[in-house]
């Protein structure tokens, strides 16, 4: 009995450091917000921004995996109603777009609240993270081009 008292205390204690840390771990966003230097008000906004965008982009994923949901189960049905199929797949690709927009409509509410020398580096913290993502295409191209048979 002691020593089950003994492991729950340890894993009790395990688990609360871990929560501790986890909600310790600095964010993505983190590292803007320092070079934005914000305002108390422009950072109230952006927080309540960014918990927005986290709700909305959650609701928006759960209606994703909702409907990939209802995809697998229509496809188990026979015989496959192709209409049913496309009309779901069609409604995934809008709330992916939405997704999407989403994203680039807070994005531009984010550059409105910040002053000129802030949007500055707004910009150009996105342009930075671009790079990576555009280079990262073109290898795959690049190599998907060495890699093709040649034509005959």
């Amino acid at each position: 009995m002691k020593k089950l008292s003994l492991i729950m205390a340890i894993f009790i204690i395990t688990s609360l450091g871990f929560i501790i840390q986890a909600d310790n771990k600095p964010k993505k966003q983190d590292g803007i917000i320092k070079k934005l230097n914000l305002s108390e008000e422009q950072l109230q906004k952006f927080n309540d921004l960014q918990f927005d965008l986290e709700n909305q982009l959650l609701e928006l994923k759960y209606a994703v995996d909702k409907n990939r949901i209802e995809i697998k189960n229509s496809i188990r049905q026979m015989p496959i109603d192709k209409n049913t199929i496309l009309a779901l797949t069609n409604k995934n690709n809008e709330i992916q777009a939405q997704r999407k927009l989403l994203i680039v409509e807070n994005w531009f509410i984010v550059y409105d609240i910040l002053n000129e020398e802030q949007q500055k580096i707004w910009v150009n913290h996105f342009e930075q993270m671009e790079k990576p993502k555009l280079s990262n295409k073109k290898n795959k191209i690049e190599n998907f081009n060495k890699n093709k048979p040649p034509k005959r």
